[in-house]
């Protein structure tokens, strides 16, 4: 799950982005959605989630077919382009190899081998194979090469379909899971980084996801949202955008629900066994929280 294309900040003028999603006309086998396990953590989740799924799906089948206008030029069409030959997106890539060098330092080749990109939509950013070698990269990175991906979805049954009617065969397909239910498919502290990219919002149980990557992860390891923030407020409570993302006074990462108004600051939850990593993203209403695992998980 990617986001809607009227949310989207300009890369071309802003630098730091996520990736599109819109509206279009899919002809992809139905699919009847599995009801997600809200963990413990959280009781509130959104009602009538798969209400979304249609506006969800109808986008990336136009965007494949490459029938969105803003496809054909500038930095979308090298986002469509690049996710197509299966490449990381260069924008992600260098936030995740720069996070590895300020919390690992030499080190990181030993320890990041393994990489789950949750809510990864058709197409995961970070490419079939993750790579830190690229021009400009920080040195004590440049080593971390040919990584494992491990993408997932939990309307990846439809994607398939998107994918294998446009004829797509050189991605990395994502394989089903909700967020929610990570460790069912990914099992318990078995990968070294996680990261959910302008999807998390757009989850049933945002927080229960969140906490769910922070399980699949090692202690030591890391797990990140890629978000826009306030998407729902700024969508009008329109298909998944039904979580508000923000920073408190303190800068401590706060869910809010669009309907109820509810909160919960996650750093408040988690902080027994994660704790909070400062990112910087130049693009304004955009942010990246990172969390290195310090314990493990509650069950």
């Amino acid at each position: 799950m990617t986001q809607a294309i009227n949310d989207v900040v300009d890369p071309v003028a802003a630098v730091e982005v996520v990736d599109p999603v819109g509206v279009a006309n899919a002809v992809v086998a139905p699919l009847v959605a599995t009801p997600v396990v809200v963990a413990p953590i959280v009781a509130e989740a959104v009602e009538n989630w798969e209400d979304g799924i249609d506006f969800e799906v109808d986008h990336h089948s136009k965007w494949v077919r490459g029938e969105l206008e803003v496809t054909k030029g500038g930095w979308f069409k090298y986002e469509r382009e690049t996710k197509l030959q299966g490449l990381p997106i260069d924008i992600h890539q260098k936030h995740y190899c720069e996070l590895f060098s300020k919390v690992y330092g030499s080190d990181a080749t030993n320890q990041v081998n393994v990489l789950l990109d949750h809510g990864a939509g058709p197409f995961t950013n970070l490419g079939k194979r993750f790579s830190c070698d690229y021009e400009g990269a920080p040195p004590d990175v440049k080593g971390l090469t040919d990584r494992q991906v491990v993408a997932v979805d939990p309307l990846a049954p439809m994607y398939h379909g998107i994918l294998t009617q446009g004829k797509v065969f050189n991605t990395l397909r994502t394989a089903y899971c909700p967020s929610e239910e990570l460790t069912k498919c990914i099992g318990h502290n078995t990968v070294d980084f996680a990261v959910i990219i302008n999807a998390l919002d757009h989850s049933k149980a945002p927080l229960a996801a969140f906490v769910e990557s922070l399980k699949t992860v090692r202690v030591g390891g890391i797990s990140c949202v890629y978000t826009l923030l306030n998407e729902a407020s700024s969508m009008g409570g329109a298909g998944f955008h039904q979580w508000d993302f923000k920073s408190n006074e303190s800068s401590e990462w706060i869910i809010e629900n669009f309907k109820s108004k509810a909160q919960h600051n996650v750093d408040n939850t988690i902080r027994p066994y994660a704790s909070r990593i400062p990112m910087h993203v130049d693009t304004e209403g955009q942010d990246l929280f990172c969390y290195k695992k310090i314990d493990q998980v509650p069950p």
